[in-house]
């Protein structure tokens, strides 16, 4: 459900100067439902890499497979972390995974999204944290 606090508890998260120093590189992406999956890799790409103008040239011309790889080069030796934000499918996920190399050094990808479906699709090993309403006293 929207405006249970799930963003908030995540910002609270990722901002934690614990968190922060853990990580050698963290990104953030706030997903829409619009946003096509090229679009959200090059974001991606615009968050952990800075890059010349000729170099965003490139990357503007780089198709799915290809940015894909080029996030997962950069990450491979990077313990990273990554936020999407309101993630609402499957599929959306299913196209975004393979830029996320998983190489056991304490590298996080943490999704926030209304469906618990996807949350159980993206990692079936871990249960997802669900967010109740908080009742009068604790709001």
């Amino acid at each position: 459900m929207g405006g249970v606090g799930k963003t908030t508890l995540t910002k609270k998260l990722y901002n934690d100067t614990h968190v922060k120093t853990h990580f050698e590189s963290c990104a953030w992406i706030s997903i829409s439902q619009e946003y096509g999956v090229r679009d959200l890799l090059q974001n991606i790409i615009n968050c952990y890499m800075v890059l010349s103008e000729e170099d965003l040239k490139k990357v503007e011309k780089m198709d799915v497979i290809q940015l894909q790889h080029k996030i997962s080069v950069y990450l491979r030796e990077k313990r990273y972390l990554m936020v999407l934000d309101d993630i609402w499918t499957n599929q959306k996920w299913d196209a975004l995974q393979d830029a996320f190399p998983d190489m056991n050094n304490g590298s996080r990808v943490v999704l926030t999204t209304r469906n618990k479906d996807l949350a159980l699709h993206a990692d079936a090993q871990s249960q997802p944290h669900e967010l109740g309403f908080l009742n009068e006293e604790e709001s």
